[in-house]
């Protein structure tokens, strides 16, 4: 795998991602490869005091008690469940 490579869209590029949804793709003319550019959005950045806050939420709840083992058998079919209620689309 390769390391990212950061590109900068021109605003008018922006602005067609935008007008598409969120999607667009791009080919490349030497290559003639098809890029999908896809808006993720801003990523969030997590504040070391925040990170800090929320672990110390779980920690506190845990040692109330107020949590139990994880079950992955029972996650997976909770999750089978909301997929299988879900529309079709």
């Amino acid at each position: 795998m390769t390391d990212d490579i950061v590109l900068s869209l021109t605003p008018e590029q922006v602005s067609a991602i935008d007008a598409c949804s969120g999607f667009a793709h791009a080919t490349d003319p030497v290559s003639r490869r098809i890029y999908l550019v896809v808006d993720q959005g801003v990523a969030p950045e997590l504040e070391d005091a925040y990170l800090r806050a929320m672990l110390k939420v779980g920690i506190d709840q845990l040692d109330r008690g107020e949590c139990k083992e994880w079950n992955l058998e029972e996650a997976k079919a909770r999750l089978r469940e909301r997929l299988a209620a879900r529309p079709e689309d």
